[in-house]
């Protein structure tokens, strides 16, 4: 200790300055001494309490949004998952699938991704062209929504939606369900029921030889629809015409776009679905 800072210290004993005078005095004679930090200031009570409830908002909204689902479904897109295969630049695609399950979703991306579960499906690629050799296990594909698709299932279920182009069907047993989202179609069914909803003006020919027909048709379409019983019977919400020997033909719209169904072994029952115009009005009317 200096002897400038012992004489500040004999002041400040015999009272000739404060506390507060003599460390302003011993801080200007030795400027390097450490000083104690100043005290923060004390926040609002109210601020504190919100301050301690961002964890909980945050978590609230995390769970709002179900970030955790958006994160997987991002990670299957980008980086696959396991049993999972992406092709570039498919135009069309050929699925052969023995023993299990399938589904088809048409999309707007340019890719093919196809998950499996089960043993994995052997892949043949051609320039524009993928062909699915697919023995047993489940099997989702996911192609361009304009691609031309093939399927051939010998046991199992199908699924198929969102196919601007159509798709040709060969099923050997098992049921069918999905849309018609445009192009033409040919399904010839063997075994297994059919339920499809038409959502676009499409050309079509369904066979099927054992089983009932359900289609679910949108009445603001372009669709002349003829249905062919063979044994069985025929059934429709709208009025058909009918022309003899178990055939009927339903109009909807100009009828540009033909529809022709067939059961050897089966009914077929026509119903109208919900039209895409008057589902748009709802929408407005609900946010106005």
């Amino acid at each position: 200790m200096n002897e400038e800072v012992m004489k500040v210290l004999a002041m400040l004993d015999e009272g000739k300055i404060s506390a507060e005078e003599a460390e302003r005095l011993i801080d200007i004679l030795n400027p390097s001494r450490m000083r104690r930090p100043p005290r923060p200031p004390k926040m609002p009570k109210d601020f504190v309490e919100k301050i301690e409830r961002i964890p909980e908002i945050i978590s609230t909204k995390l769970e709002e949004l179900n970030i955790d689902a958006e994160i997987e479904r991002v990670k299957k897109e980008f980086f696959g998952q396991e049993g999972q295969e992406k092709y570039e630049d498919v135009k069309k695609v050929v699925i052969n699938q023995t023993d299990g399950d399938l589904t088809v979703t048409g999309t707007d991306k340019t890719y093919t991704v196809l998950t499996s579960v089960g043993k994995k499906p052997r892949a043949v690629r051609g320039k524009a062209s993928l062909v699915l050799n697919n023995t047993e296990g489940d099997l989702e594909v996911l192609p361009p929504n304009e691609a031309r698709i093939v399927i051939n299932s010998m046991q199992g279920d199908t699924r198929v939606t969102g196919l601007k182009e159509g798709f040709v069907a060969q099923l050997y047993s098992g049921d069918l369900e999905g849309t018609l989202d445009g192009g033409k179609t040919g399904i010839n069914s063997y075994s297994g029921d059919i339920n499809l909803v038409i959502r676009e003006n499409t050309k079509a020919k369904i066979n099927s030889y054992s089983g009932d027909v359900e289609l679910q048709i949108d009445p603001d379409l372009d669709l002349e629809v003829v249905t062919i019983v063979r044994s069985g019977d025929f059934d429709s919400e709208e009025e058909a015409e009918s022309l003899g020997e178990g055939r009927h033909r339903l109009m909807f719209g100009e009828g540009t776009y033909r529809v022709l169904v067939q059961s050897f072994s089966g009914d077929i029952n026509i119903t109208k679905s919900q039209p895409k115009t008057k589902t748009k009005d709802k929408e407005t009317d609900s946010e106005g």
